[in-house]
């Protein structure tokens, strides 16, 4: 518990870290001094990025929907923001091979995430019952 709890608020330090240096290169940008306005997209990006993963984690707080329905619908949208903002950016080039293989990594390290939490849980839920009996 307590290891969660400081990899949270160290989660939470490098967001307001990201959106510090975001305003800065976005300061240097308006005045004309930041060297490459990339530098500046990919920040955008990632923070974009990081928004929607900490904002679609409120799919998983609808209890009127099954854990299937959940985690589909949370993966369809993952991927279209994904998709969009790293297409859009050229992270990933525009080319059938590069799409496919980044598909391909973007699903293993996904359904790693999923089974990751999954297995957590179900710890939880088992030391639970243990403690009731």
């Amino acid at each position: 518990m307590m290891t969660i709890n400081i990899l949270s608020k160290v989660m939470i330090g490098f967001g307001f870290g990201g959106i510090y240096i975001f305003i800065y290169m976005t300061i240097l940008q308006l005045a004309g001094a930041l060297p490459s306005s990339e530098l500046w997209w990919a920040t955008l990006a990632c923070l974009l990025i990081g928004l929607y993963f900490g904002l679609s984690s409120l799919i998983y707080d609808n209890d009127d929907w099954s854990l299937l329905k959940r985690t589909v619908t949370h993966f369809f949208l993952s991927l279209v923001v994904f998709y969009t903002i790293a297409l859009s950016t050229g992270w990933i080039p525009l080319m059938t091979g590069a799409v496919l293989l980044s598909l391909i990594i973007f699903v293993v390290i996904y359904a790693g995430m999923w089974l990751g939490h999954m297995l957590y849980y179900k710890k939880v839920i088992d030391d639970m019952n243990n403690r009731i009996n």
